[in-house]
């Protein structure tokens, strides 16, 4: 069963408006072992060839950028899966990311949504993903999910606790 990471977004510009606020990634366990992999290539690439290494960065469109949930934000049937339950909101604001079992909504017609160059950050911390907000030079990037976040989220899909 699928599964949606709510992660927050931070864009250097404070004053761009409107923006996205978040990003909801699809995501099941071929698309979490995928990002442990390359977590785990950025640091045996930096360690063997070229210790100068940070980061790799690909092309990627996964995340659906979030300029506003609305009322969605109040929906007691969203839990934070990896919070063991807690309230989603809490989690993306104080830790950056929560795992859910539905979709957040996402308003096609808002012009905060809209974004282009999408790509996902690989480094030897973990992965965030970016994207350039439509029509400006504005860049917008998720919180970066870090290599035990990714195997916690792998945990829960193989024990086959993707449901609240």
């Amino acid at each position: 069963m699928d599964l949606y990471l709510l992660i927050k977004v931070f864009c250097g510009n404070e004053y761009l408006d409107p923006r996205p606020h978040y990003a909801a990634i699809g995501i099941d366990e071929r698309f979490v072992d995928r990002m442990l992999a390359d977590i785990k290539r950025v640091r045996a690439f930096k360690a063997q060839v070229d210790d100068r290494i940070y980061l790799f960065e690909f092309w990627d469109y996964s995340p659906e950028w979030i300029a506003d949930l609305g009322d969605w934000e109040d929906r007691s049937s969203a839990v934070d899966l990896l919070g063991g339950g807690g309230d989603f909101m809490t989690a993306v604001n104080d830790g950056g990311v929560a795992l859910l079992s539905e979709k957040p909504p996402v308003n096609e017609d808002d012009p905060g949504n809209r974004t282009e160059c999408g790509t996902r950050l690989v480094t030897v911390d973990g992965v965030k993903w970016r994207a350039v907000v439509k029509h400006t030079d504005d860049y917008v990037d998720t919180a970066t999910m870090d290599l035990k976040t990714w195997e916690d989220v792998r945990t829960l899909l193989r024990k086959g606790e993707n449901t609240p």
